[in-house]
This record gives structure tokens, sequence and C-alpha cells, in this order.
């Protein structure tokens, strides 16, 4: 569909909606997978609203994705962060689809932020931010695996490496993902915690060296927060400063290194899919595939 007709369909279902005949929707920004655009009424800024590129998406690494669904879910993680004081714009309104000829979308409030801020002096305190959001044990199933952390883990991954395996030979045994299964087991108690999962400076906003607000709450589930601090690993973000803040040292034994890997792998092959089919970017497709098929080495021999 082209820009402005989008736009116009989308402003045409938030006034009536909202009930405000003569609010405006204009384009801001766009990911992946949302547009971003701002909605006025007359000079009066109301908000961002987020609806997503397409409704549906098969994907390759990860079944069929429903972006009116993850909206939903966007909502509850909101709510259960900001009562637990982690600064988070306040959604106002969320629109889940009944027609296949309008989209789902959500409004939420616009938090001012500076562009290009520099990261290394917010990272003490995204790392506390980071261990307040692992504090929270959600009581909602919408977050939460449908399966045992280990079934649901095993099979992602399984999926995401069947997914990476169309691009690159991936260095591990036919077994690698079942005998990876029992190192998971022991990490049942722990994944009962609330994960962000894409904890990075776009999903920042901050103002004279502070964090004032965190975005983008799409991947947010509930699990081992070992996962999230493996991402972050991944993003070259998990350095002193974050992990004072977070209140925890690097890896305390081996069996830890290996979890940390073994998660990391997830962003990694999942990555390995997504710069191809979503993004087009070939020079991170292959930083990813040399990052996949050296943790599958690392992982391989440690687990022998």
């Amino acid at each position: 569909m082209p820009q402005d007709d989008r736009v116009e369909a989308l402003q045409a279902d938030v006034r009536a909606v909202l009930g405000l005949p003569r609010a405006r929707v204009s384009s801001w920004r766009s990911g992946v997978d949302f547009w971003a655009d701002l909605l006025h009424d007359g000079d009066q800024l109301l908000g961002v609203v987020r609806s997503p590129r397409v409704e549906l998406v098969p994907t390759s690494y990860e079944g069929v994705v429903d972006f009116g669904e993850v909206l939903l879910k966007e909502a509850v993680a909101a709510e259960l962060l900001a009562r637990a004081e982690v600064p988070v714009p306040r959604v106002l309104r969320t629109r889940r689809t009944d027609s296949a000829d309008r989209v789902s979308w959500s409004l939420a409030e616009f938090v001012e932020s500076e562009d290009n801020f520099p990261v290394a002096p917010v990272l003490a305190e995204l790392g506390g931010l980071t261990r307040t959001i692992h504090e929270i044990e959600p009581d909602t199933g919408l977050l939460a695996p449908k399966r045992s952390w280990t079934e649901f883990f095993t099979t992602r991954l399984g999926q995401r490496m069947a997914s990476a395996a169309k691009y690159t030979e991936l260095p591990v045994p036919a077994d690698f993902v079942d005998r990876l299964g029992a190192l998971l087991v022991g990490r049942e108690h722990a994944a009962t915690r609330l994960l962000h999962m894409d904890l990075r400076p776009p999903n920042l906003c901050v103002r004279s060296g502070r964090v004032v607000a965190v975005l983008d709450l799409a991947n947010c589930l509930v699990g081992d927060p070992l996962l999230e601090l493996a991402r972050i690993r991944s993003y070259g973000l998990l350095d002193d400063a974050f992990l004072e803040g977070y209140g925890r040292p690097h890896p305390v034994d081996e069996l830890e290194e290996v979890l940390l890997d073994l998660y990391q792998l997830d962003t990694e092959v999942l990555l390995v899919s997504v710069a191809v089919e979503e993004i087009g970017d070939q020079d991170l497709h292959r930083e990813k595939i040399a990052a996949t098929r050296r943790l599958c080495a690392r992982i391989t021999a440690m687990t022998r």
C-alpha cells in the first residue's frame, strides 16, 4: 500500500475509535515490523501510533507472527513495567483489528529523547533497570510460553537453526539441540521472570545522561534472565558497568558460561535469517554466520 494511503486509512480508523474527527496522523519513523506515526489533534501532540507493517507474517524461523497480538502483549508488559517503576511510555489505547481492511494499532505517549546519545554513561543505569525488570514475576499467562521452558526454548532454537542452515553449514552433531535440553532443565525455576529482550540504544530514550523511557516491548516474554543477559552480550553491552548496575559478576562457573553461549546462539542464529529475509543487510548476515559458527563449535566442545 502506498504510504499516503496507509496513513489515510490509519487516520480514519484512529479518528473513529477515539471519537476525534479532526485528529491527524503523520508519518514519523519505521522499523522492521512496525510503523511509528505521530497523532495530533489541532496543535496538541496526543502521542505515537504504532501499527504493524503486515498484520500476519509467516517466517522461516518462528512460524506465523501475529502483530496484532504483539501489540496486546506490549500493553500488558507496559503496565507491569510501570508498576515496577521502570520508565515506559504510557499506553493510552490498543486497537486489535477485526477486519481485513484495517490494521491493529496502539497509541502511547510521546517521550522526548536526545539523538545519538553516548551509551557508556548509561550502562550502569541500564543494568539496574534490567535487574528491576527481571525481578518482576508476571501473574498473566499472555507473556508466558505455553510449554515448559526447556521445551519452548529447544523447539525455538531448533526452528531457528533449521532456518539458518539454509545459509550456512552449522558445525554441530545431529543431536545438538536435544543434548542441550538437559542443561535447561535446571533453569526451569528461574524461567519465571519478565524479560524485555531488546534492550539496546535504539529502544532507549535518554535525556541529560539518564534513561527516561524504555521502548519497544514487542519481544517481552516470561523466561530465564540469563537469556536476556546473553542477548545484551550479543549487543556488546554486557560490560563491567552494566554488571555493576545489575548487581552480579561475570559468569561464576562453567555451566553458566555454557548457558550464556547457548542463549546467545538463539540471538545470533535468528539474525542469520533476519538479516537476509527482513533487513537485507549482507554485512550483518556474514557477521552473524561467523558468530553462530563460533558459538556452535564452542558449545559442542564444552558439552562433549
